[in-house]
């Protein structure tokens, strides 16, 4: 599991090796479209980020910390299509780390606790979507210009963003963003607030129903947010019930549309969620309207929680709501009360479970031809 800021015995800061990651996964993209169609090597990686390290620039990153910003240009190695050569690719790479994450992923010393993070980029790049996107620029017959820009310093969602350009062409559809998470990209959206109105447009936007004012005068007069909360949540499972009774496959559309749509706003439309806790498994939400036929062929349940209890007590079980699919895990909206100095506050996540997370899987292959 990557972890953040762990202390040793000695007190001794380390940076977040999350972090450390996208460096390495940079490097090894880089590594990927200048070799074209030959597979790379850790040797390979570690060329770059030394290469990468002789260009560094110190800048005072967003949050006022010390970042080191890395610009190189590479070309790649030679093209030849047809025995007619094609001039070089141009790789422009931009990797940016907090100071601390970049020196310690220089640092020799390191190199043993690193080395998975190493195997698995290398694994990651040799197959799944960069391949298959360096075979496109490789077979072209044109010259290309791949820009591989880390912005996980930036604040936006995504963490690393290709983008492709042909000799004087505007950008051609090959444009990547990359969302790194840490935890299987288990939580893709939520919804803040107790407000009904807000609960009520979460479900409308997941599973396509809307609660009746009925279910609002209700919530309304609930001695509780939890009780409210709860109520509501049993209403929204009443509701998409009757959708899957009047018409399943209508009903699934809807909802597998609505975790796509949650999908690409949580990652700012980065629909390749690259998770960097497993192996660099890879998640392309859009290929779940590939399964409609698949889900709505299997036993579907939908079930919510009833709690009235306390938020202050130590038996304090969130409502939720769980869409299981044969059986299997697939959907959980869960609420979430939390105090910080402004209040108790209320939040709704949406957590993908095991099934729906292999249904998203790039790498299936064999359950992508069974779909």
């Amino acid at each position: 599991m990557v972890t953040k800021n762990i202390e040793s015995e000695t007190k001794e800061v380390k940076p977040n090796l999350g972090n450390v990651a996208e460096g390495i996964l940079v490097a090894a993209i880089a590594a990927r479209f200048i070799n074209k169609n030959e597979k790379i090597d850790k040797r390979e990686v570690v060329s770059i980020i030394k290469e990468l390290d002789k260009t560094k620039k110190l800048v005072v990153s967003k949050n006022k910390k010390v970042a080191v910003l890395c610009e190189k240009i590479k070309k790649s190695k030679n093209k030849v299509i047809d025995s007619i050569k094609i001039p070089d690719d141009t790789i422009f790479i931009s990797s940016n780390l907090q100071q601390l994450e970049h020196d310690y992923l220089i640092n020799n010393l390191n190199t043993q606790e690193l080395n998975k993070y190493f195997v698995d980029a290398v694994n990651y790049v040799n197959k799944e979507v960069i391949y298959e996107k360096s075979l496109i620029i490789y077979n072209n017959g044109q010259v290309d210009k791949v820009m591989i820009d880390h912005i996980g310093l930036t604040g936006s969602k995504t963490d690393i963003k290709i983008t492709f350009q042909q000799y004087k062409k505007p950008l051609i559809e090959l444009d990547l963003d990359i969302s790194l998470k840490t935890k299987g990209a288990s939580t893709f959206g939520q919804a803040s607030s107790a407000k009904f109105e807000n609960i009520n447009s979460l479900f409308k936007k997941l599973m396509k129903i809307q609660l009746s004012g009925t279910v609002k005068y209700h919530y309304d007069s609930m001695p509780s947010f939890v009780t409210g909360i709860s109520y509501v949540y049993s209403q929204a499972v009443i509701e998409f019930n009757k959708k899957l009774t009047l018409n399943k496959k209508e009903a699934v559309t809807g909802l597998l549309a609505g975790i796509v749509g949650f999908y690409k706003n949580s990652n700012s439309g980065a629909f390749n969620v690259v998770d960097i806790g497993s192996s660099y498994k890879v998640y392309d939400p859009e290929i779940l309207m590939k399964s409609v036929d698949y889900v709505s062929g299997k036993s579907i349940s939908v079930t919510a929680n009833n709690t009235n209890q306390d938020l202050e007590s130590t038996q304090y079980t969130p409502p939720y709501i769980r869409i299981m699919v044969d059986n299997k895990n697939f959907l959980t909206i869960r609420h979430r009360p939390k105090k910080d100095e402004e209040g108790l506050r209320h939040f709704h996540y949406v957590e993908s479970g095991p099934l729906l997370r292999e249904l998203i899987k790039t790498s299936s292959y064999a359950n992508k031809k069974k779909l």
